[in-house]
């Protein structure tokens, strides 16, 4: 018994006294050195890198410390939509219609009722008028209604309400179960053959009878660099699009993409003009209803999986299908869905998956600077992730890669392509906040999940995203060295 005590206090000693990892205390020094990359402007961070096979902390700077997380955020969103829903789960938009059917004519109504489908985009709008018209139908007597009643009324969280009588941003389009091309539409601006005339200005790909364009866009000769502005006006109820500037006769088709201000009359034109263009006539006016329970299946939209969805929100970090699939969360707490029941839905992942601390979420998409995250909290999510075999693979194929595509795609050129696949985020108000989560491959450390949380501090000369971008790519390249 004496002897394994000595033994046991012998190799207590050796722990004791046994240096720092050489290659850890390196890193800290290449990391901490402010000569290697100093952000100037006071600056408050949260830092995590953690082994995914054991969980071993690589390296870390005030884990804990709840941030601001920007678009961080949208990681949990995107865990929390393939934990519940599964990767492969597809939204399925119903059409029916009132009245009856005969030879090529509907002598009634069609009914639209939205699924919350955040991703029908014109390919698939396209094929469902192709449908209707290989089905022999040519004429719909009726109105088109529009039934958006699995959502409740609130179309812009409170991140999003000082956006609502503007839209230089399309991502600050209003939020319904039904809506086509994210509650936007596209206006593709030509130049015109004769030079001084006005330039060619439609909706792609087909017009809208509810909204005016009023162009203010002249024809410049070759080489001139043109300028073409839109911006939408609603006054009344009544939509405008006035488009100003300039564009060259050698220009190539400029598109500009806006959200839209009614976004019932709006999906439902757009469902006439591809109607219409299937030679299909719709002979009534777009409405807001529900569909009575009576009405007949005519056809069904099956739209893309779930993780398809989940790629283009994490991909170019779509602030409108985050908002979406928010509400699609709280489909099962509330009917209709709202904001409110999608973040219970978030919490209640967070607390299932064991995050812990006083973390704060008040919108899916981080649009919210009040949001609070630490990077020990986002890493504890990657980790959880990291072993769920059923949607991993798709949650990390939905991230962008760096040095190959979406908001990474002109970052970390000093490393191997695709080292890093990561969530960025950023804001500008009322601080300065750039972040960065995800994983990383080491070539000895094997997998790596991470969280870079970077917030100027309130009251203070805000540091510039593009130093803190610049920061946290030191950081990176210095862990992979």
């Amino acid at each position: 018994m004496r002897f394994k005590k000595h033994c046991l206090l012998f190799l207590l000693a050796l722990t004791i006294i046994m240096p720092v990892n050489p290659w850890q205390k390196s890193l800290h020094a290449k990391i901490d050195n402010p000569i290697s990359y100093k952000v100037t402007a006071p600056l408050n961070q949260s830092l995590v890198f953690k082994r995914i096979q054991d969980g071993k902390i690589i390296y870390s700077k005030n884990p804990d410390q709840v941030l601001s997380p920007a678009s961080v955020t949208k990681l949990i969103t995107a865990a929390a939509c393939f934990d519940m829903f599964g990767s492969h789960h597809t939204f399925q938009t119903p059409i029916t219609y009132t009245g009856n059917r005969r030879g090529h004519k509907i002598t009634g109504n069609i009914y639209i009722k939205g699924s919350g489908d955040p991703l029908l985009i014109s390919e698939l709008i396209w094929q469902l008028a192709t449908d209707i018209r290989n089905m022999g139908i040519r004429q719909i007597t009726g109105d088109i209604v529009i039934d958006n009643s699995s959502f409740d009324s609130e179309i812009r969280d409170q991140a999003r309400i000082s956006s609502a009588q503007r839209s230089r941003n399309a991502y600050d389009a209003p939020i319904t179960p039904f809506a086509i091309n994210y509650n936007t539409f596209t206006l593709s601006v030509g130049p015109n053959p004769d030079i001084g005339s006005k330039a060619l200005v439609t909706f792609d790909p087909y017009p809208l009878r509810m909204i005016a364009i009023e162009n203010y866009v002249t024809t410049a000769r070759h080489g001139m660099h043109g300028n073409v502005r839109a911006a939408r006006i609603t006054k009344k109820n009544r939509t405008s699009i006035r488009v100003k500037g300039s564009i060259s006769t050698n220009s190539t088709l400029k598109k500009i993409y806006r959200s839209v201000s009614n976004p019932v009359r709006a999906a439902g034109e757009q469902v006439r003009g591809f109607l219409l263009g299937q030679d299909i006539i719709v002979q009534g006016q777009v409405k807001s209803g529900k569909a009575p329970k009576n009405s007949k299946l005519l056809i069904k939209i099956t739209g893309y999986p779930l993780y398809k969805i989940m790629s283009s929100m994490n991909k170019y970090s779509n602030n409108y299908i985050a908002d979406v699939m928010t509400k699609n969360l709280g489909s099962k707490i509330s009917n209709p869905a709202s904001f409110k029941s999608g973040l219970t839905a978030i919490q209640h992942f967070m607390k299932k998956i064991g995050v812990k601390g006083d973390y704060k979420i008040y919108n899916g998409s981080g649009l919210s600077p009040n949001n609070r995250l630490s990077a020990n909290q986002v890493t504890d999510l990657l980790m959880y992730v990291a072993k769920k075999f059923r949607y991993f693979p798709e949650f990390l194929a939905s991230l962008p890669v760096s040095s190959r595509d979406g908001t990474l795609k002109d970052r970390f050129a000093e490393i191997p392509k695709g080292t890093v696949r990561a969530k960025t985020g950023s804001l500008t108000e009322p601080i300065s906040v750039s972040s960065l989560a995800g994983y990383l491959n080491h070539k000895t450390h094997g997998l790596i999940a991470f969280a870079i949380i970077d917030n100027g501090k309130p009251k203070s000369r805000q540091p510039s995203l593009f130093d803190l971008r610049k920061r946290q790519d030191h950081i990176i390249k210095n862990l992979l060295k």
